[in-house]
């Protein structure tokens, strides 16, 4: 199984950055150093950290931090990160999370676990507390994904409960052609008229055609009220 969160492994030279950090990883000097705020160094092996930009490399690769230069190792594990990955980096907790992999097809973004419904078939039933940072992190990550990006997902929990949600999609309108599955028939049919109008793409809901009964049976909607 792919490693994409845990401890840093080594840190220095962190003391002046925000306590919560998203960067996408690049290999080019001039734009960690350009950009700092966007992007963090992926050091080759055996190299020494640059000043000027956060610097990231893999245990074993024979890295070192050099000066006061702001530089994690990450585990011998996270040796499949490379450049264009999106991680985020906890200061404080000495913890990262990989967010978006450049290699991979399968990437997905969790918008909120909060929900409208109690699906009986939902292996995760959703919480109650609000959790709006994660939306707000995600506008970070979609203004950092690459141009080249050949799609994502975003899931939950109901993500169109957030009417911000249509904002973010319309960061990422050149990425994506379609748009699927609210939970609810009720929110399918609100949020898809807004959608289409807001970027041009559609809005199906998985249960359209349902029995309206057998619907209620199974999803068993509710009030949806953050704490």
């Amino acid at each position: 199984m792919i490693t994409l969160q845990g401890n840093f492994k080594r840190s220095f030279g962190l003391q002046k950055l925000s306590e919560r950090l998203v960067r996408r990883l690049t290999m080019d000097r001039a734009a960690a150093v350009s950009r700092s705020a966007d992007f963090a160094l992926l050091l080759e092996p055996a190299s020494k950290a640059p000043e000027g930009c956060l610097s990231v490399a893999v245990e074993g690769s024979g890295c070192e931090p050099s000066g006061a230069s702001a530089f994690i190792e990450l585990p011998r594990d996270c040796d499949h990160v490379t450049a264009g990955d999106v991680v985020r980096f906890e200061i404080a907790k000495q913890r990262f999370r990989i967010l978006y992999r450049k290699n991979s097809d399968h990437n997905n973004f969790l918008v909120t676990e909060r929900c409208d419904n109690y699906c009986l078939m939902c292996s995760q039933p959703p919480k109650s507390a609000n959790d709006d940072w994660i939306l707000d992190e995600l506008f970070d990550v979609i203004r950092l994904l690459d141009e080249q990006t050949g799609g994502f997902g975003f899931t939950g929990g109901e993500p169109t409960l957030n009417d911000r949600f249509v904002e973010l999609l319309k960061l990422c309108n050149d990425l994506i052609t379609r748009c699927c599955d609210p939970c609810s028939l009720e929110r399918a049919k609100v949020f898809r008229p807004i959608l289409r109008r807001a970027v041009g793409i559609d809005c199906a809901s998985r249960f359209d055609g349902w029995d309206s009964r057998l619907f209620r049976y199974f999803i068993n909607p509710r009030p949806c009220r953050p704490s």
